[in-house]
Formats: C-alpha cells, structure tokens, sequence
C-alpha cells in the first residue's frame, strides 16, 4: 500500500531529522501536520470522487432507448438534470471528417475526451465530449452549454465517465444511420 510506504518514509526522515536536531517539539509538530493533510486529502477525495450509481442508471437508461431521437432526448435530459445545463446536443458523426463541422481542426490527443470552448466552432457551447470507441476517435460529440460557468473536476469526471460508457450505445445508433444513409 503507498499511503503506508509513504507514512513509513515520513516517519525515517523525521526519525534521522531528531537524531540530528534532537528537538522533539518540532519533530512531533511533523508528524501532527503529515497526519492531519493525510486526513484532509483522504476526504477531499472522497467528495470527488463520481458517483457510480448515477452513472449505471443512466448508462442502463441509454440502453434501453430504441432510436436515436430517444437516445438524443434521454441523454440530454439526464445530463441536465445532474448538471443542472442550459441545453445538450448530440451529434453522431459518420465520416471521420465529420468533427470538422463542430471542432477546430486539429490534432486531438487520445485522452483528451472533454474539449472546452475553444476548440468549439458554435460559440454557443461551452464544453463539447468526444465519444470514441474502438478506433474511432470521433464516433460522436455531445455539446454542452453550461451559463458560461466552468465545470468543477467532479462534473468533469462524470462526463468522462459517461463518454466511455455511453460509447457503444452512440456506435449501434451510427450503425444505424449509415444502414438508413445506404438504403
């Protein structure tokens, strides 16, 4: 476990610092700070940390759609209600080229699943996910409009949660377009 790795190696260095000061007031004053910021960072963690029950009902929700207006629909409702949005768009990109109508064209790296207002060509949005699977990197987008306030790393984390799990869902829908697109 690192937390005992690192509470053991705290507990050395100030052991070799009080052999060399031997001032134990200073030394025990350490080890009372190191324990205290250990507890502050354990809960701040824990208030991050995404709620996994929100996540699979919504997830589960997504599934259960039997078109792509009602994935549209669910999704947007759902990510309103729990970020409390102004407005939610969905857009299932078919050709790969297709991003280029939403985001700047550039260079996206693999991780980067949330793209913030600058890389949004409709000003009106202020946050857009990118919804990719298999080797697919734009698969599909959602585009949020959130009153010009930044997200907090929670809501953040949750969108990025929902984009790897909604993913699939988004593929069959894409599937589905193209079937329409072909007949």
């Amino acid at each position: 476990d690192i937390l005992t790795l690192k509470i053991f190696q705290m507990f050395l260095h100030i052991y070799l610092f009080f052999i060399i000061t031997e001032n134990v007031w200073l030394s025990l004053g350490i080890i009372f700070s190191f324990l205290t910021l250990n507890m502050c960072t354990h809960f701040i963690k824990g208030t991050l940390r995404v709620d996994k029950y929100y996540i699979e009902n919504l997830v589960n929700r997504m599934y259960l759609t039997k078109n792509y207006k009602e994935f549209k629909e669910q999704l947007s409702k759902e990510l309103k209600k729990n970020l409390e949005l102004i407005d939610v768009e969905t857009k299932i990109l078919i050709k790969r080229e297709d991003y280029k109508k939403f985001l700047v064209d550039r260079n996206y790296d693999e991780s980067e699943i949330l793209l913030e207002k600058g890389d949004i060509l409709n000003k009106k949005y202020d946050y857009a996910v990118r919804l990719k699977y298999s080797k697919n990197p734009f698969l599909a987008l959602i585009l949020i409009e959130n009153k010009n306030i930044k997200l907090v790393y929670e809501e953040k984390r949750y969108l990025e949660e929902i984009s790897e799990k909604i993913s699939l869902v988004a593929s069959r829908y894409r599937i589905e377009k193209l079937q329409e697109e072909l007949n």
